[in-house]
This record gives structure tokens, sequence and C-alpha cells, in this order.
């Protein structure tokens, strides 16, 4: 593809899918006429998407904190997903909600053995907050919006 879609544009480059998927991705964009900020959106949240942005932090805290541990690297990383998601969803009508989350997962982040630890104990966090999140927004997602999403995930973990 010599002309990369709008919506690959719009990823930072660490959230842009590799080569051969493009053509894959862009097709069911089309097919389904996704706004292109929406399309992105599915990119960086899908589990793929997670992993990578996990990725590129995790380069970045070894690059910061030189001589520290890989456990007390991957602890910053948990840190760096719970400040970003109080910095960006936590509100005064939610605050009580969130808090007794963000002091559950400091506290398990102590138990982290492996890199492995630090994905599993993201993903959980990721959930627990879109729970708080979707109930506190009553958001409500479209069968048609999930099919799609869900198929942006399967493409990507192939």
């Amino acid at each position: 593809m010599l002309i990369k879609p709008k919506w690959y544009s719009l990823l930072p480059d660490y959230l842009k899918p590799p080569t051969e998927k493009i053509d894959k991705l862009d097709k069911l964009c089309r097919k389904y006429n996704v706004p292109n900020e929406i399309f992105a959106g599915w990119i960086s949240e899908s589990d793929w998407g997670t992993i990578k942005t996990q990725e590129t932090m995790l380069k970045q805290l070894r690059s910061e904190m030189r001589g520290s541990s890989d456990k007390e690297v991957w602890q910053a990383v948990v840190m760096s997903r719970i400040q970003s998601y109080m910095f960006t969803f936590a509100t005064d009508s939610n605050l009580h909600q969130l808090t007794p989350i963000v002091e559950s997962y400091i506290n398990k982040s102590e138990l982290i053995e492996s890199w492995h630890d630090v994905l599993k104990l993201i993903f959980q966090l990721d959930e627990e907050f879109n729970n708080v999140l979707s109930v506190s927004k009553s958001i409500v997602v479209s069968p048609i919006s999930k099919m799609i999403e869900d198929q942006v995930h399967e493409i990507l973990n192939e």
C-alpha cells in the first residue's frame, strides 16, 4: 500500500500495525464506514495496542530508571497506567469508586514477578476501570460496533 489510510496516520509509531495487516484493517474500516478517529481508537484500545503501549512505556522507564531492578521498573509501568487513567477519567463523581481500585492495584503491583504479571495486572485494571466508567457514563455499545471492534482485535492478533 503506497498511501496509508488516514486512521494509520493518527496512530503513534509504536501503535502502527504491521504492513501486512494494514490492507485487511482498512477494508474493514471502509466496509463499515467507520470514522478514522474511532478506528484508530479501537486499534489503540485493543489488547494488541495495550501491549504495544506498555512495551513502549517499559522501554522508556528502563531508560529513565537505570540501575533499578526489573520489578521496580515493572511497578512503574503499572503506576503509569494508573496515573494515566486517573488523569484522564477521574472526576468528583467517580473518585470514590476509582480510589479503592487504585489502592488495590498499587498493592497488587508489589506481587509482580514477571512482565507477564504486569500485562495481566494491566488488563485486569483496564477491565475494572472500564466497568466503573461505563456505569458512571451509562455507555451503551452497539452490537455492530462491538462486532467490528472484535474483528479489529482478531486481525491484530493473527
